[in-house]
């Protein structure tokens, strides 16, 4: 397809063939790119004393396709890499959307295989080929399955063809650190990298995952989403919950996109104080909640997660948002986009109607309708940016 690239990360044990109900959907609309993992599919095969990484292929890949940013989509394995990258190449990333997999803590090329882990690997093989492959893949088969949801049938025959294709190299093998891992993860805590970020995980009686990943203490623009009946291979088992979940993130990062750019290429001879002041009173108020729910104070909580101190980061933000107000405010005078008293009524009655409220008052609360209709206005003023834009990749 054409539009930005979007790149499909498969996991372990498997192919590019996963992504079947994703590739087909998406290649639609964008430049649609899924691949086979070296060692894995049709791709080359490892071999125990080359060194490489999966994401440093990826990353060579990108440039034989001429493509400088894209945005990276890994299930499991896949998501090993894709935090891979974060953590090494956030210059190449347009966003992540990481699925049952994000930063891996295990050793990275920095501490290659030791004697003694060596002579591990060597019992584990012998003990593996003792139990034979068959059986592995069987059993490594049926535990992705019992991770399902109500739906989990559905993919036991795509799924099982993998599983029963894949040549097992791997666990016969002393495998390289094909991971970066812990060698991302330093880089990923020092440099915090802005890469808009989501987190997915499946929820079911059989699937385990953390509340809150330790990733997202380090991406400022991260994010968790949990998929609800679905297991390990959501993507197979919920696949049009999984679509929809990465099409509303490639959106999201799509209008930020357009923002960025369209406030770039605009110029203030000055701001009005009054509306500076108003963004900082909002946002100072929010940082404080916030970091009272963590018990520090604004200080630490904007230095952790902006790099600066409450006062320096307040001064920057709230001038800011207050071009960014006027801005929009001029596109929506310009295009006849202000929302007049009777759509903010129908919308506030639309939202209250479906939040089961009986009227707009008991919806809205404390907040003023001159708060939800700014709200309103900056959603329908991004929809006709994006509508408008040219988006390139560059």
């Amino acid at each position: 397809g054409t539009g930005e690239p979007l790149i499909f990360i498969h996991g372990h044990s498997l192919d590019r063939r996963m992504w079947n109900e994703q590739f087909f959907k998406f290649a639609k609309h964008y430049r649609a790119i899924r691949y086979d993992l070296r060692g894995y599919g049709i791709s080359s095969k490892q071999t125990e004393d080359f060194q490489f990484t999966h994401a440093e292929d990826l990353v060579a890949l990108m440039d034989a396709l001429h493509i400088r940013k894209a945005h990276i989509v890994g299930l499991s394995l896949g998501g090993f890499v894709g935090a891979d990258m974060l953590g090494c190449f956030p210059d190449r990333m347009l966003s992540a959307f990481l699925a049952s997999g994000n930063i891996r803590k295990s050793k990275g090329p920095s501490e290659p295989m030791t004697k003694e882990e060596a002579a591990k690997r060597d019992e584990e093989i012998a003990a593996l080929e003792k139990k034979g492959v068959d059986v592995m893949k069987k059993e490594w088969f049926e535990g992705l399955m019992q991770s399902g949801g109500t739906r989990k049938e559905r993919m036991r025959v795509p799924l099982w063809e993998m599983i029963d294709d894949w040549d097992a190299w791997q666990p016969l093998h002393k495998e390289v650190r094909v991971i970066i891992g812990l060698d991302a993860y330093a880089k990923l805590k020092e440099n915090h990298p802005q890469v808009p970020t989501l987190i997915v995980e499946g929820r079911s009686p059989g699937n385990r995952y953390s509340d809150h990943p330790e990733i997202l203490d380090y991406l400022p623009n991260g994010k968790l989403k949990v998929l609800d009946d679905c297991g390990h291979m959501m993507n197979m088992e919920q696949p049009e919950a999984f679509n929809e979940n990465a099409q509303q993130n490639y959106e999201t990062n799509v209008q930020q996109a357009v923002m960025d750019a369209f406030m770039a290429n605009n110029t203030f001879t000055s701001v009005p104080e009054a509306l500076v002041q108003k963004y900082s009173d909002a946002a100072e108020s929010s940082i404080t909640s916030m970091a009272s729910a963590y018990g520090v104070d604004g200080d630490t909580f904007t230095q952790y997660y902006y790099g600066q101190d409450l006062a320096s980061f307040l001064a920057t933000y709230s001038e800011e948002a207050a071009k960014q107000d006027i801005a929009l405010q001029a596109v929506a005078n310009r295009e006849n986009l202000n929302i007049s008293d009777e759509e903010l009524d129908q919308i506030l009655l639309d939202r209250a109607t479906a939040a089961g409220y009986d009227t707009i008052e008991e919806y809205i609360g404390e907040t003023s309708k001159e708060d939800y209709r700014e709200y309103f206005l900056y959603d329908k003023v991004t929809d006709y940016l994006v509508e408008n834009a040219k988006i390139t990749n560059n």
